[in-house]
Parts: structure tokens; C-alpha cells; sequence
């Protein structure tokens, strides 16, 4: 398994890595740490080789930050780091790098906010995970520096998901975690049992993860509902699944996704389905 853990050199980003290092051990994981130096904007040609020379010194800079970090991680966790730095637009050259190196997971850090107005560094990680096919977790400030124990996957019954649940499985196998399925409902509760039930026999099926347990909620609305319901079973790790718009009736499209990687508390675990 490879993971790849971009840095702005941030308390943020920081947090992410220490974060992404736990994981990373547990599963026995490369570990990538990439930074990406962004130039700046400028159409006067007499600024070009003082913007050049810059970021030929950003550049150096990052070098020898990651290269110290990178150390200290083999200290603290036990965990060896590639370490690489690229120029150009950020989410793009993430994509990029997870692309180009078979890349398995993306850890990227947030602030965590609170409000739906927050503001954040997961401007980035929200984009990132957008735009790429690769599993994005979303790690906040906050988040205890520790292994989760118990994983939530929200799920509004479709096929695609059973595909995310046979990664997530993996996963939750590897790191002896226990998986729970959750649907927040806005119809009543009675109703959607049937559907649940039959759901996460297929699950079974299809994961090999036998006994996963499953719950209905209902909520008017379903990012509160997930809040509430992980809150009352004391879960350290939400998984969703992110889709295309156009594509699909939504309950968890890319823009929830992206709003409960701005507002959560807990790490969040995006998976791109189609």
C-alpha cells in the first residue's frame, strides 16, 4: 500500500502527517511526503528571474523541511518517507504525484471548522478530493493521534458502494476496527429497515466482512444526522463516498463530502465512485 501525504509545512499539515504515520505503520505502508511550490502570478517579463530565483529558494527550502521531517517520522513512528517537491498549481500537481506513483491513499489535513461559513486549509483537501479517483482522508486538527477503532460508512444503498465497502472492508480488517453502516432517512425509520437489512446481506456477500452492523436514522438533515449518530456510538473515523452530480439522485454527493471534510471533528475517509 502506498500513501501519499502532501504538506504546506502547516500546524494543519503537521498534525495530517503525524496522523497518516499511525495508519501508515499499522498497515505497513510506503509513505510519500510531497510539497508543492506554487509561483506566482505575473505577466512583467523584468520579474521573471526574481520570481525564478525565488522559488529555485522556496524550493531548497522545502527540500531540506521534508528531509526533517522525514527524519523525525523514523524516530517517532518507525516509518521511512520518499520525499519529493514539486512547482506548479497544487491540487493539480497532488492528483498528479498520486497518479503517477500508483498512489493508494491521500492524507491531507483541515482546520475542522465548526460553522457552515468556516474557513480553512481544507480549501485544497476539499479539491483534492474532487478531482481524484484515489480514497482522500481528511484528517483535522484536532483529531486524536491514534489508530480508529470504530469506522461509519454512510450509505444511501447504492450499488456503487458496495465497491467502496470492499476497500473500506480491507481496510477496517487491517486495522482491527469495527465497521458500522449507517442510513439517515428523512422518511420514517420503519420503511427503510427492509432495504438496510437486504443491503448489508449483500454486503456480506460481496466484502466477505460477515456481520457488519447496520443502522437507520432519521433526520431532516443527513449532515447532522451523521454527527449525531456518530457522536452516540463514540465512532473515530467517517467513511463517505463521493459521486458526480449529474449522475446520481444525491444524498452523498461531492459537495456533502466536501462540507463534512470542512466540518468534521473526525477524520473523514472520501471514496470516488461512479
Amino acid at each position: 500500500m502506498k500513501i501519499l501525504i502532501p504538506t504546506d509545512f502547516s500546524e494543519n499539515a503537521a498534525h495530517a502527517i503525524k496522523y497518516a504515520s499511525v495508519v501508515a505503520k499499522a498497515l505497513g505502508a510506503e509513505v510519500k511526503l510531497l510539497c508543492v511550490c506554487t509561483p506566482p502570478l505575473s505577466r512583467n517579463d523584468v520579474a521573471y528571474e526574481l520570481i525564478e530565483a525565488e522559488m529555485s529558494k522556496a524550493e531548497k527550502a522545502a527540500h531540506k523541511e521534508l528531509l526533517k521531517i522525514s527524519g523525525e517520522l523514523l524516530d517517532a513512528f518507525g516509518v521511512p518517507c520518499e520525499k519529493e517537491v514539486r512547482t506548479g498549481s497544487t491540487v493539480y500537481e497532488i492528483i498528479n504525484a498520486a497518479s503517477e506513483s500508483k498512489t493508494d491513499l491521500i492524507v491531507m489535513g483541515t482546520k475542522g471548522a465548526s460553522g457552515i461559513g468556516g474557513f480553512l486549509f481544507g480549501t485544497n483537501t476539499g479539491e483534492v478530493i474532487e478531482a481524484t479517483p484515489c480514497p482522500v482522508l481528511a484528517v483535522p486538527a484536532d483529531a486524536p493521534i491514534a489508530l480508529p477503532k470504530k469506522v461509519v460508512f454512510a450509505t444511501n444503498f447504492y450499488d456503487s458502494d458496495i465497491q467502496t465497502l470492499k476497500e473500506l472492508s480491507t481496510l477496517v480488517n487491517k486495522l482491527n476496527a469495527e465497521l458500522i453502516l449507517l442510513h439517515v432517512s428523512k422518511e420514517k425509520v420503519k420503511s427503510e429497515r427492509d432495504t438496510i437489512e437486504a443491503y448489508s446481506k449483500t454486503v456480506a456477500v460481496e466484502t466477505g466482512h460477515q456481520e457488519p452492523f447496520y443502522y437507520v436514522l432519521q433526520h431532516d438533515d443527513t449532515q447532522k444526522g451523521i454527527n449525531l449518530f456518530v457522536d452516540s456510538v463514540g465512532a473515530d473515523l467517517i467513511a463517505l463516498s463521493t459521486r458526480k452530480r449529474k449522475e446520481f439522485e444525491k444524498l452523498f454527493d461531492r459537495s456533502l463530502t466536501k462540507k463534512m471534510a470542512y466540518q468534521a471533528r473526525l477524520p473523514l475517509l472520501a471514496f470516488h465512485t461512479t
